[in-house]
This record gives structure tokens, sequence and C-alpha cells, in this order.
């Protein structure tokens, strides 16, 4: 831990974690150019959007093991610079198969950095700032989706193309930034593990997810990015033309904005799980409104609200892991599932909301997140009762 915190290294290290969301967010902010250059349906470009998050689908919850045999300084650097050259080659838009490999590869870049970006930024923190640095990193997704919003259409006069070479060059800053600014041995690196075999990486998962404390987390944040991206694409096609342009920028920061709420709301209001639940029920209701209200001057309203409430299931699922789960091991493993359930979502979420958007409308929109809100409700209901901590049994091999 620093002596002082090192506050240039860790807004650094924040962007990176922009970076690493505009990995969804410009297929989002270029859905139509992409669609249109590809020939594809709604559906279509949805997993176009969602294919990076196969990679933390598969390995989000051990993948902290491949990294921390390593300087977390240098993998943090070849992740971005990976990341580089992979929306440098997309920029060129290669046959759709060769895209689609290509968004593959950039999950693993975008699985790194969303793991050691925030380690190495509690590295560079006080103990005294490190509430707020974490507070910081929590807001990197919704300031993906308005950064890039504000600056698409400009970039999409070139074609989708300068999109994506634009994110290109982002990261290939980034990793230099990051490797002037992170001396080397500056940061102290995670502690070895043991190698991962099949065996260890099965035992691991059967133990996260047999566990409540440590399963709840992530099961509760699946439901809520099954939607999440589906909401930041989707929703603003239900907005008048003269208001798309600015809510394309707002609606991602009234996200981080319920996400700051949350957890004001969990720390003196309510608890963390039956803030989550609530926040679902939000959800579900404010879908309806956005529905009912579609084209017409309240849609706006009703938007900022949807994702607004959308933004306090986020923050609430995250504090849910320290109230449920005391010991840093287990919070660690909680961690580590909300990391795979969530890219689980983000995966198959924007496809079939999507595809339902496509064929049904604004209602397509509505019900399936209204769903998935229920659900969400549903479990968090049953769970409300704050459960008793279970330790978790060393592995073997460790």
């Amino acid at each position: 831990m620093s002596e002082r915190t090192n506050w240039p290294a860790i807004v650094v290290l924040w962007c990176c974690g922009i970076g690493a969301a505009m990995q969804f967010a410009k297929v989002a902010a270029g859905f139509d150019a992409l669609g249109r250059h590809y020939g594809l349906s709604l559906g279509g470009t949805g997993w176009l959007l969602s294919v990076v998050g196969t990679v933390g689908l598969l390995f989000g919850a051990t993948a902290g093991l491949a990294v921390s045999r390593a300087n977390l300084r240098t993998v943090l650097c070849g992740a971005l610079a990976v990341g580089a050259v992979l929306s440098a080659a997309e920029a060129m838009l290669p046959p759709l198969p060769l895209f689609v490999g290509l968004r593959l590869a950039e999950g693993v870049s975008h699985l790194v950095v969303v793991i050691v970006a925030p380690i190495l930024m509690n590295g560079c923190s006080t103990a005294r700032h490190r509430a707020v640095v974490m507070g910081l990193w929590g807001t990197f997704f919704g300031v993906a989706f308005s950064l890039t919003n504000l600056v698409a259409p400009a970039l999409l006069r070139h074609g989708v193309t300068g999109l994506l070479a634009a994110h290109a060059a982002w990261m290939a800053g980034l990793a230099l930034l990051v490797a002037v600014l992170l001396r080397a041995g500056a940061v102290a690196t995670m502690p070895a593990a043991a190698p991962l075999t099949w065996r260890r990486f099965l035992a691991q998962h059967a133990q996260i997810y047999a566990n409540r404390a440590t399963a709840l987390p992530g099961l509760l944040f699946l439901f809520h990015t099954l939607m999440f991206i589906a909401l930041l694409t989707f929703v603003p096609r239900l907005l008048p033309e003269s208001q798309r342009a600015a809510l394309l920028f707002v609606l991602p920061l009234c996200g981080v904005a319920g996400t700051f709420a949350a957890g004001l709301l969990a720390q003196y209001l309510v608890t963390p799980v039956r803030l989550t639940g609530l926040g679902f029920a939000a959800v579900g209701l404010a879908a309806f409104g956005v529905q009912a209200s579609a084209g017409s001057a309240a849609a706006a309203a009703c938007a900022i609200l949807l994702l607004f409430v959308s933004g306090i299931v986020q923050g609430a699922v995250f504090t849910t892991v320290p109230y449920l789960n005391q010991d840093p091991g287990q919070q660690a493993c909680a961690h580590g599932a909300v990391a795979q359930l969530g890219n689980l979502g983000a995966t198959v979420g924007p496809p079939a909301i999507g595809a339902s958007f496509a064929a049904h409308g604004p209602l397509g929109l509505a019900v399936p997140v209204a769903l998935l809100a229920a659900c969400g409700l549903v479990l968090a209901l049953a769970s409300s009762r704050r459960p008793a901590p279970l330790p978790l049994r060393a592995v073997p091999g460790e």
C-alpha cells in the first residue's frame, strides 16, 4: 500500500477501465453502421456487441489465478497494447468471421484490464482514500458509454472505422501512460497461486456457487447485466429524434448517479440485498413507463428514471459483497462470481433483447426487462435475511 495516494496513476488506471468498457460501448455507438456493413439483424449485431464477454463468462471466477504470478503492471500494459492492436484491426472492417474472432480476442484484453486495474488502483491508494478510489472505479462503465456517445456522432461521419480507430488510439496511449506512471515494483504484486488445473478450476467454481454468501451477489448481478447494456443500446431508440442526441450522453451518467446513490442508501437506510430488490421493482415499473411513452416528450423522463434505478441495482449489488462476506478471501470469490455472471449477462442479454425489440417494438423491450427485474426481485426477497458466511475450504492443490 502506498504511503501517499498516487492520484495521477489512479486516474490513468480508471481510464484503463473506461477503455475496457469502450470495447462494448464502441459497438453500441456504431450499432447501426456495423449492422448495415455486415447485413445483420438487430439480434445479429447484438452478438457483435456482446461477444467480448465470452472470455469472462468462461474464466471470470478464476482469471485472477492466471495473472497472479506475473508483474501486474506488465500484464496491464500488455492487455492494453493487445486491445489497441485488435481495435485497429477491427477498424479495417475485415470479413465478418474475422471480425467476430477479433471481438472474441478482445475479451481477453477486457477481462485482464478489469481485474488488474482495480488491484493496482488499490495499491496506489492510502487506506483513508480506498473507498473513494473504489467508488471512482465503479463508475467506469457508465462513463465509458457517455464519452463514447458524446464523440461518436463526429467520428461516425467518417464511418465506423473512425470510431474503432479512435478506441485503438485510446488504448495505445493508456499503455504508454501506465508504463510511465507506474514504476516497476512501485505496486506490490499478488501472491503466487498454485497452477490452474481442470480439477482446481471445477473445484473452485463448486465452492463459490455452493456458498450462498459468495454466490448471491453474482446471481443478482446476472439479472442486472442481462438488461443493462441492452437498455443503454435500445432505450434511446424509443426517444423522440429531437432528444436522442443529448440523452445518449446523459443516460449512462444517470446510471452512474444511481450507483453513487445506492452507496448512500445502503449505508444509512436499507440493507444492500433489500435495496437491490427495491431497485429491481423500480426497473420493472420504469420499463413499462418507457414503453408506454415511446416517441413522446415524456419518454425522456421515463428513460432517465429507468437508467437511474438500474444504476441503483448495480451499486446495491456491489455493496452486497462485503455485507455478506467479511473474510477478504470470500470477498475475492464473490467478486469473481460477479465478474463471471456479469459477463454471461453481457453476452446473452443484448442479442436476446435486441431480437425481441426488433420483433415486437417497445413492448419487446419492456417485457423481457420486466421479467428479468421480477426474477431479481424474487431472488432478493428470498435472500433478504443476511446469511451467515460459510468458510471456504482449501481447494486441492493450493
